[in-house]
């Protein structure tokens, strides 16, 4: 099939399987009412292209999908570790980024400083580091599509450049493979699902407005509270209705001003008395 002819499942499929094409039973979501095929499944940009695209380049780089395509050899790895790491005292405080050696410790980075590999280090450095243009000019127009996925607002003229883009990267991709300059296990199903995002866009809107971002800056939030081992889950409760009722308190100390008796409840529950208002000892 070529590789700009992208074909959905049809919802019929979704609904009763389709052991040809290794779809071996119906869809668990098949049940709900919103149900309309395969984009009721939208993407999430953080995990597709930290996780997923931004990684797998990293392992290209240090030859985990063999040593021909995109590779550099040790010594240059750590020369981009030293690069990043030098130019630490020139980036404002502002801006927060990984503080890892992405040579000795890529595992330890989260998914949004994989993203800012791939917009920022990748294109800055790693391009410079490579000698063969194909490679480079395939490997920034994947950097040009990540980037504009990037955006708050996207325009149609973006969106088919963004198709464009991701056609060009997959076709240079297998390429390489029928070169046998590349391993079959690269293609993941990240870069399967990249195919899919300009249509997704079209559908729900730029990936940034339902991004994970803000779930996963929540769920650091509550990680960070949790004290107890023996009892976890009456401890999480606790945690959650804790958090709830202070962001409850600030909201109305902030819509009646000054008020001081709201104020002071607000102090209460932030304060280790909070058992006073009716919730166990945290």
């Amino acid at each position: 099939m070529p590789l700009d002819t992208i074909m959905n499942r049809t919802k019929n499929e979704l609904e009763k399987g389709d052991k040809e094409y290794s779809l071996n039973g119906p869809c668990i979501c098949r049940g709900f009412k919103m149900f309309d095929g395969p984009l009721f499944f939208a993407l999430d940009e953080m995990h597709l292209i930290g996780y997923g695209i931004s990684k797998s380049i990293w392992k290209m780089v240090v030859g985990s999908y063999g040593k021909k395509l995109l590779f550099l050899d040790n010594t240059t790895c750590k020369e981009i570790s030293k690069i990043i790491s030098n130019s630490k005292s020139s980036i404002p405080t502002t801006f927060h980024g990984y503080e890892k050696n992405i040579n000795n410790q890529s595992g330890y980075l989260r998914a949004v400083d994989w993203i800012d590999f791939l917009l920022h280090v990748v294109l800055t450095i790693v391009v410079g580091l490579m000698d063969n243009i194909e490679d480079c000019m395939a490997l920034m127009c994947l950097v040009k599509a990540c980037s504009l996925i990037q955006k708050w607002h996207i325009t149609e003229k973006e969106i088919d450049i963004v198709e464009k883009l991701i056609r060009k990267w997959n076709s240079h991709l297998k390429l390489r493979h029928d070169q046998e300059k590349v391993d079959i296990s690269l293609f993941t199903i990240s870069h399967h699902y990249l195919t899919h995002v300009p249509e997704i866009i079209r559908h729900y809107g730029p990936l940034r407005n339902y991004s994970s971002r803000s779930l996963e800056r929540t769920i650091g939030e509550y990680s960070d509270h949790f004290k107890s081992k023996s009892k976890p889950g009456p401890h999480a409760g606790n945690i959650l209705h804790r958090i709830s009722m202070m962001n409850s308190y600030n909201r109305k100390s902030i819509d009646i001003g000054n008020n001081e008796e709201y104020i002071g409840a607000s102090k209460i529950i932030g304060s280790q008395d909070i058992c006073t208002l009716g919730l166990t000892e945290i």
